[in-house]
């Protein structure tokens, strides 16, 4: 007996997907990142399955189908699949996507199942900005320079970024009294805020309309003219900000140089050295003086000293020092400077005697006083220091209105026809606010001297001694000895270059007899470079029966040159008049000039006779220009 049981078929399949993304070592999700994925399919029926496949429309899938799936068998090995992530995928913030798995039963139609995984895609917004200046400041014109930065930004993230923006306040970078104005800015990639952008008010570089790309770099150049209260260095700092696609801003701090990632770790974050601007270390020109010297009663002198920031279009910090005059003392007429003495004034120094005059809001005084001796300065001497405003331009002290004029005065102690007087400035050249460096000090000099009248002269000095003999010299005596001068005198068409000393007024003319191989410059007489009429003599033959150094100067004709080397200038004059002249001719040596003469003196025609010199030899020359010592 048969009996047949019918065994219903339930055919049933089930896959389960599994992902996993491999982020890579810097652990964010980059496009290019791979997911890979497993599959397990079983089957959940009651008969055996046969061509068992998987698919998946987003994604490769390696493996072939399977043969036979018996009841309630798993595989999870014939079939793996990948994916590669795209930007847009992370810019979506996640990737999901299905599998199927179908399988066929002996009768009936195909069984399937499917399963989805997602894989979130995390933002790492991510933001770096490099900026550094395009060679060194360029200056336009005294005081003014250009200073060019470049500004690289680049997105380092793994989203794109919208709405960027880089902001630079140059008015932090900059501080008054140092000035500032934008010239240009350019970018060929990104649209710039320009005109708009002046560093101040306005401190976007950028309108906001652009965006960047991930691993896209754009670059923008701002040139901005400065007019600097000092060297610097000035640090400056942008800031660029951008917007990633689930929203929030990021942002990073500019990093010195073209790198904003210096140190390669992947965070330009961590990396903000601002940018340093220095404007070098001869940033301002020294300013130059003007000396006057005045008579104001027996023996006394009121010297005035002026100085004009005349190069620089900003103030700088000076001090101006002026050592008391050899052969003259300090006369304290003790009238308040309206100033203190420093802390650390020597012994003997006066906050009195001395008057500062400044009456420009620019122009300031700190000290103002007479510093006692030192061994620096036997006498003493007169320092002012403080900030001298600009007077750019201005020649003179009349089309001056920030300069200094700082006066006192002197006694001229007895014996002495002659002073001379230097007064120098240290200024700050580099714009440090001290004027201590080196190249500071004695940038600028102004000089002036006062000589006691000529008394009358009956006769010019004999300058010679009797040809074809030796002559024994005396002692000289104190009261005619010669005064030692940093001058010299070259003849080059002569090959003469010999020193100049100072010879005294006695009596009633000058005594050269002991002048040797030197020039005497006759006292009373211009000083030597000054406007006015200097003589000169020298012997035209010496005690020693040799041919003394003006022997020659017959010989010069019209335009030879005859220079003096002063105060590290060669002041050159040119021949105008040769000619002899009678010992009683003194109007014609010793005439009045109003600029700057030279007349060199010495004897010619000895008469065997009278046991003298006949004539005297008269060179005049006239000052044609001024250049510096090489």
């Amino acid at each position: 007996d048969d009996e047949t049981v019918v065994i219903a078929q339930n055919p049933g399949i089930m896959l389960v997907k599994t992902g996993t993304l491999n982020l890579g070592a810097d652990n964010v999700a980059t496009a290019g990142d791979v997911i890979t994925y497993a599959f397990t399919v079983t089957n959940t029926g009651n008969v055996t399955l046969t061509n068992v496949t998987v698919s998946d429309p987003l994604i490769t899938i390696l493996g072939v189908p399977i043969a036979l799936l018996v009841p309630g068998a798993s595989d999870s090995t014939t079939f793996t699949g990948s994916y590669i992530l795209t930007q847009a995928d992370i810019n979506s913030g996640a990737f999901t996507n299905i599998a199927t798995a179908s399988g066929t039963p002996p009768t009936g139609g195909d069984v399937s199942d499917t399963d989805d995984d997602t894989q979130p895609l995390i933002a790492a917004p991510l933001l770096g900005l490099a900026k550094h200046l395009v060679g060194a400041p360029q200056q336009v014109s005294t005081g003014v320079w250009d200073v060019t930065f470049d500004l690289i930004v680049e997105n380092y993230g793994n989203v794109p970024l919208t709405n960027l923006q880089v902001t630079d306040n140059l008015a932090t970078t900059f501080p008054l009294p140092t000035t500032f104005t934008v010239q240009s800015l350019t970018s060929s990639s990104l649209t710039v805020n320009w005109p708009g952008y002046n560093g101040s008010s306005n401190t976007n570089l950028l309108t906001g309309a652009d965006a960047l790309a991930v691993g896209q770099s754009s670059r923008l150049q701002l040139v901005v003219r400065v007019i600097p209260a000092a060297a610097g260095p000035f640090e400056n700092s942008a800031l660029a900000s951008g917007t990633p696609p689930g929203g929030g801003t990021t942002t990073d701090d500019s990093q010195d140089g073209i790198d904003p990632d210096p140190d390669n770790d992947g965070n330009p974050g961590n990396n903000d050295d601002p940018t340093p601007v220095v404007f070098g270390g001869s940033l301002f020109d020294p300013p130059f003086g003007i000396k006057v010297v005045t008579e104001t009663g027996e023996n006394l002198l009121r010297w005035t000293m002026v100085w004009i920031n005349d190069s620089n279009i900003v103030a700088v910090n000076a001090q101006a020092s002026d050592e008391i005059p050899l052969g003259t003392t300090f006369v304290d007429n003790g009238v308040p400077s309206g100033y203190p003495l420093p802390a650390d004034a020597p012994a003997g120094s006066l906050a009195s005697g001395v008057t500062c005059s400044d009456t420009s809001a620019l122009t300031s005084t700190q000290y103002c006083y007479y510093e006692g001796p030192t061994a620096a300065y036997a006498r003493g001497r007169i320092i002012w220091r403080g900030v001298l405003g600009p007077d750019f331009g201005a020649l003179d002290a009349e089309s001056a209105a920030n300069e200094i004029a700082i006066s006192f005065t002197v006694r001229v102690n007895g014996g002495v026809t002659d002073v001379h007087n230097t007064a120098y400035i240290d200024s700050d050249i580099n714009g440090d606010g001290d004027v201590s460096d080196a190249g500071e000090q004695q940038v600028a000099a102004a000089s002036e001297g006062w000589v006691r009248p000529v008394t009358s002269i009956e006769e010019l000095p004999e300058t010679g001694f009797r040809p074809g003999m030796f002559t024994s010299l005396p002692a000289q005596p104190l009261d005619l000895r010669y005064a030692q001068q940093d001058l010299r005198l070259e003849i080059p068409a002569l090959g003469v270059d010999i020193p100049v000393v100072g010879v005294p007024q006695s009596g009633g003319g000058w005594d050269v007899t002991w002048l040797g191989g030197s020039a005497g410059w006759l006292n009373g007489t211009a000083y030597p470079t000054w406007n006015g009429n200097s003589v000169l003599t020298a012997h035209v033959w010496d005690a020693l029966n040799q041919p003394g150094p003006f022997a020659g100067i017959r010989k010069l004709k019209y335009g030879d040159q005859v220079r003096i080397h002063a105060f590290g200038m060669v002041y050159v004059y040119e021949v105008r008049e040769n000619r002899l002249v009678q010992p009683d001719e003194t109007g014609a040596v010793l005439k009045h000039e109003e600029k700057p003469w030279l007349t060199l003196l010495t004897c010619e025609n000895f008469s065997d006779s009278f046991d003298t010199y006949a004539n005297r030899r008269m060179v005049r020359a006239v000052l044609v220009r001024v250049v510096a010592e090489k």
